[in-house]
């Protein structure tokens, strides 16, 4: 992100590339993808014209030439293409995932739970089926 608003800072310069700045004026909200760029009319544009994604650098090229990674056995293998790498793990972590959504489910199941129990205790009370004001402490716990 720092490097990237380098960036931005380099074409908002009054002599980028001998030109003027490409971009008025930038704003970073507040995380790493929430930036608001302002630039005239006319560098919009030829921003267009160009393409944003290439003008504003928004993609990055990753070499995919040398990808060694343990297998699931632990040793190191080379894969060829990204393709590779999943067809080979696809097995391994599936049973993960299966794992991690019922633990997911029984979380959600108790939290569930938890709210039925407070509708419930909310509900007796309006209702006044229950009491819990005016009653001395040692009841309340």
């Amino acid at each position: 992100m720092v490097d990237y608003e380098a960036f931005l800072e380099l074409i908002s310069q009054p002599n980028y590339k001998g030109k003027g700045p490409i971009i008025e004026a930038y704003t970073n909200l507040g995380n790493d993808i929430d930036i608001q760029v302002e630039l005239s009319e006319e560098n919009l544009k030829v921003a267009r014209q160009k393409g944003l994604v290439e003008k504003f650098r928004l993609t990055r090229h990753i070499s995919i030439k040398n990808m060694h990674l343990h297998d699931r056995n632990g040793i190191i293998k080379k894969y060829d293409n990204p393709e590779q790498i999943l067809k080979e793990f696809y097995g391994a972590r599936l049973p993960y995932y299966d794992i991690r959504l019922a633990k997911k489910k029984t979380k959600l199941e108790l939290e569930n739970e938890i709210l039925d129990n407070k509708i419930r205790f909310i509900t007796l009370v309006g209702k006044k089926r229950l009491i819990s004001q005016g009653r001395d402490q040692k009841y309340n716990h």
